[in-house]
């Protein structure tokens, strides 16, 4: 068996580096990762405390129950304003009302329409609202884009970061 042995000087370089970072304000709670640990694709790196974003996604999803309801009452009253429409227009063949009790009686069933859509409008904000929290929430959990070396942690566990703080450094 030969051996070759070769000495020489230079500089390694990573093809790419990235910078990984928060996307959220928080603490950091851990870090999973330390300098010169080789990460996978997905891999937890840093959780920050997420208990402000766990309130949120409840306090979102509290105002959207809320919203559904109150679709639900209004559901219950057009059909209830609907009912009276349909017997005072019965009794209007005959006479039996008077033409604002029918008008009064239309615009009702017309209101509770135009309540109707409102709601609907403010259930799809609500929705949305819902989902960005559940973003938020998500991004307390910093994770590896690719495969690489942490080649720097500018972070520790306690630290307050802002949203776009840098985190770990991968190298690729």
């Amino acid at each position: 068996d030969i051996e070759t042995n070769v000495l020489a000087s230079g500089v390694l370089e990573a093809s790419s580096l990235v910078s990984v970072g928060a996307e959220v304000s928080g603490t950091i709670k851990t870090v999973q990762v330390a300098l010169g640990d080789i990460v996978e694709p997905g891999q937890i790196l840093v959780e920050m405390d997420s208990l402000n974003q766990e309130n949120a996604v409840k306090s979102a999803e509290a105002a959207l129950a809320g919203i559904e309801a109150q679709q639900r009452s209004q559901e219950a009253a057009l059909g209830t304003a609907e009912a009276a429409l349909s017997r005072l227009q019965q009794l209007s063949g005959n006479n039996l009302v008077s033409r604002t009790d029918l008008d009064t009686a239309q615009a009702a069933v017309d209101q509770t329409f135009a309540q109707i859509d409102q709601l609907d409008a403010q259930i799809a904000q609500s929705e949305l609202t819902v989902e960005s929290a559940k973003l938020d929430l998500a991004r307390t959990r910093i994770v590896a884009p690719n495969a690489g070396t942490v080649v720097a942690l500018v972070v520790e566990e306690g630290q307050t970061v802002n949203a776009n703080s840098t985190t770990p450094t991968i190298a690729m």
